[in-house]
């Protein structure tokens, strides 16, 4: 889905340009169609690298039209969600549903596990995760979030930012 504003897909196609611009990858679950499928055109359109994780029972379903790039098979969702983890430098979050939610939540999981964890950046468009946010900080604010993990987790307005967030934090990353 597109959003019933033009400023989710138009975010979704700058992004896709700024990765290949900035020299990153992508590496997304494949679909051509809604925001994803903005990203991976811009970026492809931009020559950028880019993997497509897709489940091999979508495929089977026919249900499914794959964008642009290098096509991993994986069988369910949690190898997705490996692979994705494997594949990646950084996660880039755009507006999106339970499953983009669910995906938010994987990430930060991730985070709290691993001694060298990776960017977390959610692209807060129109003040969509404004509320996420908010319950971040109630989380932290009431003791039930622990502050002092340093979730390696970026709210940002534009494209432009998150590149440049995900730039800072790998550089920083590396000393």
């Amino acid at each position: 889905m597109n959003g019933n504003d033009p400023i989710y897909a138009d975010t979704a196609k700058s992004l896709g340009k700024q990765i290949a611009t900035a020299g990153y990858g992508l590496v997304y679950g494949g679909c051509d169609y809604g925001l994803m499928g903005h990203v991976s055109w811009a970026a492809h359109e931009n020559n950028c690298e880019i993997t497509s994780i897709v489940e091999q029972e979508i495929l089977d379903l026919k249900q499914f039209s794959v964008g642009p790039g290098k096509v991993v098979k994986v069988q369910n969702n949690r190898d997705f969600m490996d692979a994705i983890n494997e594949h990646s430098t950084a996660f880039v979050i755009l507006p999106g549903g339970f499953t983009t939610l669910e995906e938010i939540l994987q990430c930060l999981r991730w985070s709290h596990e691993t001694s060298c964890p990776k960017p977390i950046v959610v692209i807060n468009v129109n003040g969509y995760y404004d509320s996420f946010k908010s319950f971040i900080e109630n989380g932290i604010a009431c003791g039930i979030i622990d502050k002092t993990r340093n979730y390696p987790l970026f709210f940002c307005d534009t494209p432009a930012e998150a590149i440049n967030a995900i730039t800072k934090y790998c550089s920083n990353s590396l000393h």
